[in-house]
């Protein structure tokens, strides 16, 4: 699904966007689409790995819950993925669609891989080298993209990192808040703590992605002449 809105959102928005502009004048147009897939797949992926354990088995049953950490590293590793393909677009719009072809070919590659050697150690470590396979892929896409966007790693840490974290601190207190105020395991307990885990996260991420996401996008020079 993730993988799913970044393709969609590569060819509608942020190609077009970067195809319209040179230079340094790209580098805004991807702090802005790299915070706005975290913040699209960043809620349900923090919403899936701190709310798994009880989310799995009310949906699929009791005997699914030794599948719940699974449930949550593919979700991050779904997000990871979705964010590499903000340089993908960026990527194939300045004419590097060699590095970008490699890129997805080692991905294919290296996923055929990782499940073969983990397989015999289980679902959750298939799930575990999957997600550090993309997380080589995205990191990949990002060194190739550094000269466009100077100060990468910062961009990352500020519009990414830090704001996952803050969303995750906030549904894990929301979760623990509601259950401390309605205990027990009955099912109206459980929704009502994922619900406010789930509120509290959107608040968090809300207030740490609002001005990044929703502030205006400097207009390209051409736009001036």
């Amino acid at each position: 699904s993730f993988v799913t809105v970044s393709a969609s959102f590569s060819a509608i928005l942020f190609q077009p966007l970067f195809a319209a502009r040179q230079g340094v004048e790209r580098e805004p147009v991807l702090r802005k689409g790299v915070a706005g897939l975290a913040l699209l797949c960043g809620l349900p992926a923090v919403f899936l790995a701190v709310n798994g354990a009880q989310l799995v088995p009310l949906v699929f049953g009791d005997r699914w819950q030794p599948a719940a950490p699974a449930v949550a590293l593919l979700a991050v590793s779904g997000l990871v993925r979705a964010l590499g393909g903000v340089h993908g677009a960026l990527l194939s719009v300045t004419g590097r669609n060699n590095i970008l072809a490699a890129a997805s070919t080692t991905s294919a590659v290296a996923g055929v891989v990782a499940v073969l050697v983990t397989a015999r150690h289980g679902v959750i470590w298939c799930a575990a080298g999957l997600m550090l396979k993309n997380v080589a892929v995205t990191c990949f896409l990002a060194a190739s993209t550094r000269h466009d966007v100077p100060g990468m790693a910062r961009a990352y840490l500020l519009d990414v990192a830090l704001p996952l974290a803050l969303m995750a601190l906030g549904a894990e207190a929301g979760r623990a808040l509601a259950t401390a105020a309605l205990p027990g395991a009955a099912l109206m307990p459980l929704l009502a703590g994922m619900t406010t885990s789930l509120l509290m996260s959107t608040v968090c991420g809300l207030s740490c992605f609002a001005q990044r996401v929703l502030g205006p996008a400097p207009l390209p020079a051409a736009a001036g002449r």
